[in-house]
């Protein structure tokens, strides 16, 4: 005999459940599952339109609970991104050098990427290597096109001349990026990394 026969209210019921935990939902624990549902997107590299499918599930669970909408997590990934990204810059100030990898790839809806990579040692000798970006390329991925992206990202991370050495998947662009005319610019650093890219293959 199951001990729950003898004790009816021991046996827990996801309907009881339901109904007494999940509907009382005061403000503080709104936003508590509203920062969840935003950390799991993040976390997870989930797309935003999971928002429309839990709310669909939240309206069972908790339908006292309002399921922000589409832009409301977009603009708090936003602000992840920035605090992240000034910590990232805090920690890459004290850096002394660092390399960059970078790949430029087509998603299944045919829109063209670019991701930046670096990667550097820190003081305690561990290997640290943080995403600096992957953006949209609409660009032809020709050498001069990549470098002036790889100058752009060095600039906003303030690299300067940390960069030692640069690696592309792609071996026909180094020419493009090594080619005098394309590096004319005033990041030594990353002229220097090209150049020995460029000697390499």
């Amino acid at each position: 005999k199951h001990p729950s026969d003898e004790n009816p209210t021991a046996q827990s019921t996801l309907s009881g459940f339901v109904n007494s935990s999940l509907r009382k939902m005061n403000t503080g624990t709104a936003e508590k599952v509203t920062v969840a549902i935003t950390n799991m997107i993040v976390q997870d590299y989930l797309s935003i339109s999971l928002v429309d499918g839990f709310r669909n599930m939240m309206n069972i669970l908790a339908p006292d609970y309002k399921v922000p909408s589409r832009n409301n997590i977009r603009s708090r990934i936003c602000r992840i991104y920035e605090e992240q990204k000034i910590k990232l810059l805090s920690q890459l100030s004290s850096v002394s050098s660092v390399s960059l990898t970078t790949d430029t790839w087509t998603s299944t809806a045919a829109v063209s990427y670019i991701t930046v990579t670096e990667n550097h040692i820190s003081d305690d000798w561990q290997i640290k290597s943080n995403v600096l970006c992957t953006r949209e390329m609409p660009e032809r991925h020709t050498g001069e096109n990549i470098a002036s992206k790889l100058r752009s990202v060095v600039s906003e991370f303030d690299l300067g001349d940390k960069v030692e050495i640069c690696v592309h998947d792609a071996k026909n662009v180094m020419p493009e990026i090594w080619n005098p005319q394309v590096k004319n610019v005033q990041n030594g650093g990353i002229l220097d990394a090209l150049d020995i890219l460029y000697s390499s293959v």
